[in-house]
């Protein structure tokens, strides 16, 4: 023994499927630091003893505990009986005698028939489920996570007062039958025992439809089924229950009541408050093929009624009625329950509201009062309307009871068959479920009541009632049934807990079906959760010692369409006939504004509830948004709370693989996020096993924002032709999902403007069509989000064009080849075996035109427009100037077709190794990956201009990445004056003023040279005129005259000094030289003469 003298507390679990313990990780390193080498052995064998005299063996194997207290499963407390909250001395025994060989048998009976059956899955998860027996030790055996089987040992060998079960110990099984029992052993059967467990289903909502109707007081109401449940044939054939069999129904983890808060806000109202909740209810058993098996489709009432959620997990067991023979006391109460209501805006957040289930929960009409008082009444509830109504005859109050009961007994029927119903089963407690609805079935109120019978004779409170019917399925008339009491009460309402109605899924609208635009990611995803959603795969991978498949992470730019994927995707295994996924939806957007503790208790709270209504999908979108990658030393402390969530995440999906493959662990549980990138998550959380299926939505291309329009069209119940959709799409080019909705919203609020013109006869005649004029005025000032802060060119855009270029006719004709030859000739360019240049660097001295022929090039072929100062890309912090060069390129890609233009282009990416920071050499690196990476920049352009090319990495300039290099020199004579013609187009030039001669006076000037020239002549003929005028010469408008614009000529200056532009020439001839290639270099060296010295 080691480790003796601990006081330590147990904790009792639910969910838990494993006889091995948790220990919280303050203990597990106190056990390491007390062992000799480190190291623990892969068994401890725990030995605990209470300060009552109580000692309990249990063994642990690694798991660790989420609190400081050792877990305990709760099937495992309850066969061995160790209390919750125990305060005991551990002591550890490191080394245990392994078992030869151990003889066990079934508990019971009712064990032995499910062992029968599920005998190969007992044998092959014993080991993996239970470390250590002792003689006498009962001990439960989770089989395929619905049904749990207790054993007793009744032997083993050596007889050591604990073993250890391991790989190659001989397990014997002694059967045990079932035998007649004797008048006397039923009786005490009786007695002793009314409930056995059968199964373990799960919760199926029931549609709420109508049994029977009728009217009080004008007012139609409907009887809804709250005395049955519905499960499949196979499943009452697989757990031994027949149809019209009475049984009670309990959640699997009782919800606690309501709070000492809830419980003070109910006595204030007035409602009285349950002291006593079983969490269970009696019902009848119906069969019926529309229930998914293993499930039971459980009707509202009795959902709220028992605190079980939608695809929670109940308990289903029989039930043996103690008929009382006097005629009961009846007390008929309000039900009132803390309900969980879904926010309309944000269907993960759950509103908790007090909630009046017997008052209105869709708005009344005004005029009715009935319904006013239903509503409106602060002081008078509906049952307080209705004890002033039937107060004076109990016959009223026995009319809504007897119409439930027509209702019940008609739904049976349906169920019934051929067998006669000669009678029912009331038990203590009955849920009463009415809709009162009025003229339009979508105006009404819920109605529930709580039936309750006592018997003044019976000192128990599970007094039942037999109601006689004498009538047949399903040719009987049920309304002639009669209802026996002695007296009828109205009791205070009953304030119960809280349930949760819904899944996450309920605003969920887009299904596979309309998601035509992405179906190929679609099937991936729901490949792969076909996988991790099914029971049987898993115990395929088990089987087969695959490894445990990750879960899916779709990445992709704002608006491709990520959340519309996953909840498309979880919709669908919602719907599943036989899945029936239960999905939780997390906005981690809205989660990111809260604090850290708070985004992590609601990560925590997600898969809580998704392991307690397994098979589950939980979806983090937009889990970049609390989850950062930074390097940035000032955000240091908000990543290590990130830091904190990824290792939470990553530690829960390892747990949940873990014990997935030791199959005693949770149910199937399929984890799903979405980012904006790859490189928004750590490696931590995308490496194997986690989140390693990875579904990329790049930016929507034609065919995409086709069918994408096309759903949005037919989501308004309008037409539109093919044609119109196409020729629409190929305009968007640059739209996201989210612009083209807000588009065919504008689409048709244009049509509706255009019929609202037409006549009454036209408006009636024509059917609801968008046409190319809605979509043309839709796109009229409208700017994707994406695009609002580039310059869009458009074709007939005055500010730009080849024309505003003058000279630079080289450069021209090659970004005409680079940018216009792949729009004419897509299907020649697209079938190319190489890949084209799209990358150009333009050099040559500081204003010959190297900016303004980029933007003139954006102008003349439509192009969106990015511009990029070199020093805008440059940041102090690590990290931050490489993540500005993956951003920019990113949304040049989103903005396709888009011209990238990276200005100054030397000082972001000089020669690597000149700087000692290293800053640069990043940048170069980050360059390098972006211009030729794995995926092609597709209708994306990079341009880069500069006056130093000799200071750009060479690695920069090799073929593949800005392999076209255009030198705009200072301009020639003719290209001085096709420079003077463009820019003279602005001004007003007198017939004989000659820009031929303002070319002569200008060598050596540059392009910005010669527009100031006319520019400062334009403002010599303003002051001209100004100066005319005060000497009364009339003149309308300035105009520069030949004498003027030669003045101005000959008194400028170029702004590139002699000795400059000799520089330039040497240094820019210096930097062509060296790109000649050894044979190009031989050829020009060959008939000149060479000295040697």
């Amino acid at each position: 023994m080691s480790g003796g003298g601990m006081e330590v507390e147990v904790r009792v679990v639910g969910g838990a499927r494993s006889c091995f313990v948790a220990l919280p990780l303050h203990l597990i390193h106190a056990l390491e630091r007390t062992s000799a080498s480190g190291d623990l052995p892969p068994v401890l064998a725990l030995d605990l003893r209470g300060p009552a005299g109580g000692r309990w063996s249990l063994a642990w194997s690694g798991a660790a505990s989420r609190s400081r207290a050792i877990e305990v499963a709760q099937e495992l407390a309850e066969c061995i009986s160790l209390p919750d909250g125990t305060i005991a001395q551990l002591s550890v025994t490191r080394s245990l005698a392994k078992a030869d060989s151990v003889s066990i048998e079934p508990y019971s009976e009712d064990d032995w028939e499910i062992l029968e059956s599920r005998a190969d899955l007992a044998e092959e998860t014993i080991l993996k489920q239970v470390g250590i027996v002792y003689e006498g030790m009962k001990f439960p055996l989770w089989l395929d996570g619905h049904n749990i089987v207790k054993f007793v040992v009744v032997s083993s060998y050596p007889e050591k007062s604990v073993v250890q079960l391991v790989p190659g110990t001989e397990v014997a099984v002694a059967p045990k039958n079932r035998k007649e029992p004797s008048q006397d052993v039923k009786k005490q059967s009786a007695l002793d025992e009314q409930v056995k467990t059968k199964a373990l289903l799960r919760v199926q909502p029931a549609d709420g439809k109508y049994t029977h109707t009728f009217k009080y007081k004008g007012v139609d109401i409907g009887v809804v089924l709250s005395y049955a449940v519905l499960i499949h044939p196979d499943t009452a054939t697989s757990i031994s229950v027949g149809n019209l069999q009475l049984v009670t129904v309990s959640p699997k983890s009782s919800k606690k009541g309501i709070t000492q808060n809830s419980k003070e806000v109910a006595q204030k109202k007035g409602i009285s408050v349950a002291k006593k909740r079983t969490h269970e209810a009696a019902v009848y058993i119906l069969l019926s093929e529309s229930v998914a098996k293993g499930h039971v489709m459980l009707p509202y009432s009795i959902r709220h009624f028992i605190s079980a959620d939608v695809h929670s997990w109940v308990y289903i067991k029989t039930y043996s009625a103690n008929i009382t023979k006097d005629e009961p006391v009846v007390t008929i109460s309000s039900l009132r329950f803390k309900m969980h209501v879904k926010d309309a805006h944000d269907n993960s957040e759950l509103v908790s509201q007090e909630t009046d289930t017997s008052r209105i929960t869709r708005i009344p009409p005004e005029n009715d009062d009935f319904f006013q008082e239903a509503h409106y009444g602060e002081s008078k509830s509906l049952q307080d309307a209705d004890i002033e109504s039937i107060s004076e005859s109990v016959s009223k109050h026995k009319f809504f009871i007897k119409h439930w009961l027509i209702g019940q007994l008609k739904e049976m029927g349906l169920h019934a068959g051929h067998t006669e119903i000669s009678s029912i089963i009331l038990p203590a407690n009955v849920v009463l479920h009415f809709e009162a609805t009025y003229q339009k079935p979508n105006r009404g109120v819920e109605l529930l009541y709580l039936l309750t019978f006592t018997s003044e004779n019976s000192t128990f409170d599970n007094t039942q009632l037999k109601v006689e019917t004498a009538w047949s399925a399903p040719i009987g008339n049920p309304e002639n049934v009669e209802l026996h009491f002695r007296k009828l009460e109205l009791g205070e309402p009953v304030s119960f807990g809280s349930v949760m109605d819904s899944s996450s899924t309920d605003g969920f609208k887009l299904t596979q079906s309309s998601l035509g635009w992405m179906e190929n990611a679609m099937s991936d995803v729901i490949k792969r959760l076909s996988v991790l959603l099914s029971s049987t795969s898993l115990r395929l991978f088990n089987r087969l010692k695959f490894p445990f498949p990750g879960h899916v992470l779709v990445y992709g730019p704002r608006g491709s369409g990520k959340t519309a994927l996953t909840r498309a995707s979880a919709k669908y295994f919602e719907d599943h006939k036989e899945i029936l996924a239960h999905v939780i939806y997390r906005d981690c957007s809205k989660l990111a504004l809260g604090k850290a503790k708070e985004t992590r208790q609601a990560i925590e709270d997600s898969i809580s509830e998704a392991l307690l209504h397994s098979p589950s999908i939980i979806i983090f979108d937009d889990l970049d948004s609390v989850i950062t990658v930074s390097s940035d030393p000032q955000v240091s402390q908000s990543s290590s709370s990130s830091d904190s969530l990824v290792r939470y995440l990553a530690d829960i999906m390892d747990e949940y693989k873990d014990k997935t493959q030791n199959t005693c662990g949770y149910g199937p549980i399929a984890f799903m996020a979405s980012v904006q990138s790859l490189q928004s998550l750590p490696q931590d959380l995308t490496s194997s096993g986690r989140f390693d299926f990875h579904i990329e939505l790049p930016a929507l291309a034609a065919p995409e924002r086709t069918a994408l329009l096309k759903h949005q069209v037919e989501e308004h119940e309008l037409q539109c032709s093919g044609e119109v959709l196409s020729e629409i799409a190929s305009k968007c080019e640059g739209y996201d999902a989210y612009d083209l909705e807000i588009l065919v919203d504008r689409a048709v609020h244009a049509a509706a403007s255009r019929f609202v013109l037409l006549s009454n006869a036209s408006r009636n005649s024509l059917k609801p069509t968008l046409v190319m004029e809605d979509f043309s005025k839709a796109m009229h000032g409208f700017l994707p989000v994406a695009m609002r802060d580039l310059r869009k060119y458009a074709p007939d855009d005055k500010d730009g064009g080849w024309e505003d270029v003058g000279g630079l006719n080289e450069a021209v004709t090659i970004i005409k080849e680079t940018l216009e030859l792949p729009s004419k000739y897509p299907n020649i360019f697209t079938r190319a075996p190489v890949r084209l240049r799209s990358n150009i660097l333009l050099y040559g001295p500081p204003g010959c035109g190297k900016t303004h022929i980029v933007r003139a090039a954006a102008a003349a072929c439509s192009l969106r427009f990015i511009s990029v100062k070199g020093p805008e890309l440059l940041n102090k912090y690590i990290g931050s100037s490489e993540q500005s060069v993956r951003d920019f390129f990113a949304k040049a890609v989103a903005a396709a077709p888009c011209l990238l233009f990276f200005d100054e282009f030397d000082s972001i990416a000089p020669q690597r190794g000149t700087h000692s920071a290293g800053v640069s050499d990043r940048v170069v690196n980050q360059f390098l990956t972006e211009l030729d990476g794995v995926e092609t920049l597709t209708g994306v352009f990079v341009f880069a201009a500069t006056s130093k090319p000799q200071l750009i990495d060479a690695a920069l300039l090799r073929p593949g990445r800005f392999d076209r290099l255009i030198f705009c020199d200072f301009p020639q004579w003719d290209e001085r004056l096709e420079i003077l013609k463009v820019h003279s187009r602005t001004v007003s030039l007198a017939s004989d003023a000659s820009l031929e001669d303002v070319a002569s006076l200008t060598e050596g000037f540059t392009g910005a040279d010669l527009a100031a020239i006319l520019t400062d002549a334009g403002l010599a003929a303003v002051h001209e005129l100004l100066d005319n005028r005060e000497n009364g010469v009339p003149e309308s408008e300035p105009c520069i005259s030949k004498e003027l614009l030669m003045s101005v000529a000959r008194k400028a200056r170029p702004s590139t000094p002699a000795d400059e532009k000799r520089r330039y020439d040497r240094e820019f001839g210096e930097f062509v030289s060296s790109r000649k290639s050894v044979s190009t270099k031989a050829r020009e060296s060959k008939g000149k003469k060479v000295t040697l010295a």
